[in-house]
């Protein structure tokens, strides 16, 4: 049973409402009991989906990269709400079977290396925040600085919505 609430538009206020009428534009028009659940604070709300729809914009993070960073996040923090939603979303990206098997293992030394260097980047940043400087070099060199800022966001997103969802104990849809 979820710890808060999924509020719908008509249980917010002035405030709630107009951010959830821009959360529902950016989602194509559905929204998930995660996002049901965040509305108890429609600012960070308008917040966090700010961080999910920047990387996303015009290209500014390649979609197959930052969909294997969303998958390293979310195993890493053992999220099994958003790890359910992905999995199909990354098999229709084509996201090879040996990724998800490296993500889980760890061990991506089988892997291409614009693969690895996505993997262990996030791996590094939040199993310690150390990340090497040849593991930051790599990625540098593959996305270029501000494509990490981009990652860092898309990371932070996860982050957030794991976090909450985990705590909160949202329901899957």
């Amino acid at each position: 049973m979820p710890r808060v609430p999924y509020l719908s538009k008509t249980e917010l206020n002035v405030e709630g409402r107009q951010i959830f009428d821009e959360v529902l534009k950016t989602r194509g028009g559905r929204m998930s009991n995660l996002n049901m659940a965040m509305f108890v604070c429609p600012p960070a709300v308008d917040l966090v989906e700010k961080m999910r729809v920047l990387p996303r914009q015009e290209g500014r993070l390649n979609d197959v990269f930052r969909e294997i960073s969303s998958l390293a996040i979310l195993h890493k923090l053992k999220s099994t709400y958003d790890w359910q939603i992905h999995m199909p979303i990354s098999k229709r990206m084509g996201i090879r079977p040996e990724v998800i098997s490296a993500i889980e293992s760890g061990d991506t030394s089988s892997l291409r290396p614009d693969e690895a260097v996505i993997i262990d980047f996030t791996n590094q940043l939040y199993g310690g925040g150390e990340v090497k400087d040849s593991t930051y070099d790599s990625i540098v060199r593959l996305i270029g600085v501000l494509g990490v800022i981009y990652m860092i966001m898309n990371l932070g997103y996860y982050f957030t919505i794991t976090t909450f969802a985990n705590l909160m104990k949202i329901d899957p849809e």
